[in-house]
């Protein structure tokens, strides 16, 4: 049986998906990084979605919001994100004025599991007529 878990609109997740989810929250998590169940989860949708279905997201900065634990993330995609330089909201009289704010893209526990082949400067790339 699988195990029960509200927050998923499908009610349960299998078994065997819960405890690979779980092994993968349990290598990749740091005491700088937390890294929970869920989000473990929607990055595997969301690089699936990517990858195989063309899924983009442009990170508008309207949906960028950082929650109450200091999480900033995407509405949208639930991309997390590092704040360079915080959105300013400024308030006069009738108007309001807000300066864009500065962010890049954390790396997920997917980006570390890229192959050496991937990076061009460490002169491991497969030879491009099929040989080794």
């Amino acid at each position: 049986m699988g195990n029960w878990n509200p927050n998923n609109p499908l009610g349960f997740i299998p078994t065997g998906l819960y405890d690979a989810m779980a092994q993968i929250q349990r290598e990749y998590s740091t005491p700088e990084m937390p890294l929970s169940l869920k989000e473990v989860e929607i990055t595997l949708l969301r690089a699936i979605l990517e990858e195989k279905f063309g899924f983009k997201c442009d990170h508008d900065e309207e949906r960028i919001i950082t929650n109450k634990q200091d999480k900033t993330y995407c509405k949208w995609c639930y991309r997390r994100f590092e704040v360079i330089e915080a959105r300013e909201i400024k308030k006069e009289f009738a108007k309001t004025i807000v300066k864009p704010g500065k962010y890049r893209l954390k790396k997920t526990f997917l980006d570390k599991e890229k192959k050496l082949e991937d990076n061009p400067r460490l002169g491991l790339q497969p030879d491009q007529r099929g040989g080794e």
